[in-house]
């Protein structure tokens, strides 16, 4: 398409220069004014900021054509464009339910049952769409091997792994919580309390 507008664009200056040389004032003089003269004139069109007066009825046909084409041309860009962006911002919104409803297969760390446990009761994925990961090499390659479209694990591993591979991975921008682990006192034991209000105090710090 570029290609097709640049060659429209030297056609259209060729064409006002040889209509309008003869009968425009400031089309005539030495043939490098006239050039730019008509150069300038083409191009400014593009932003309908061109203000030379026109004096022939058939430069006046093509320069109308002209505009015509540069507004569908300019009109095409933008909503390919904007069509282009929403594109990529609905692609860049995959969650579980997307995962879900298009039976894609997510990753799991084969050492954590819980979390398996969780994605398939909480989460309600079907077993065989969760499949056991065991280290960040076989995160690649099951990702390029498409037997993996997402990874589900913890928060410190994905940073890790997004430091070594921040140019083929994204992670998304919601965060899911998962139930985590709890602590077992004997009761009445006093270091429970202790353990109560340091974990508070993270959460409220935004720290876990």
């Amino acid at each position: 398409m570029w290609f097709a507008t640049i060659g429209i664009l030297i056609y259209t200056m060729i064409i006002l220069w040889f209509l309008e040389h003869h009968l425009n004032p400031k089309s005539g003089g030495p043939l490098k004014n006239q050039i730019s003269t008509t150069m300038w004139f083409t191009f400014s069109s593009l932003f309908f900021a061109h203000r030379e007066k026109i004096n022939s009825n058939s430069a006046k046909v093509v320069v109308g054509v002209w505009l015509f084409l540069v507004l569908v041309l300019t009109s095409s860009y933008t909503a390919n464009l904007s069509s282009l962006l929403t594109v990529q911002k609905l692609r860049s919104e995959r969650d579980i339910e997307w995962l879900k409803q298009n039976k894609l297969p997510v990753g799991c760390d084969n050492k954590s049952t819980f979390l398996k446990d969780y994605l398939v009761q909480v989460y309600d994925f079907p077993t065989d769409q969760v499949v056991d990961i065991e280290n960040e090499q076989d995160i690649v390659d099951k990702f390029k091997s498409k037997k993996i479209s997402a990874i589900f694990t913890e928060s410190p591993y994905v940073k890790v792994f997004l430091n070594k591979h921040c140019k083929d991975y994204t992670a998304t921008t919601a965060a899911y919580k998962f139930g985590g682990m709890g602590f077992v006192f004997q009761k009445g034991a006093p270091i429970a309390r202790d353990f109560s209000e340091a974990i508070l105090t993270l959460a409220e710090n935004g720290r876990l």
